[in-house]
């Protein structure tokens, strides 16, 4: 599963957490955040990493 493979999956809950995670072209990770669950995850912030 992707989210055990980034390490953003709970375990005890069943579901991952609340994140984006932007790849490049060569599938590197170049940002990361991870929101608490409640939380909607800000688009503006992903489109300026964009």
């Amino acid at each position: 599963m992707v989210a055990q493979e980034y390490g953003i999956f709970r375990e005890t809950n069943g579901f991952s957490e609340r994140a984006n995670i932007v790849l490049d072209d060569s599938h590197h990770v170049i940002f990361v955040k991870v929101y608490p669950i409640k939380e909607l995850p800000d688009i503006e912030e992903i489109l300026r990493v964009l």
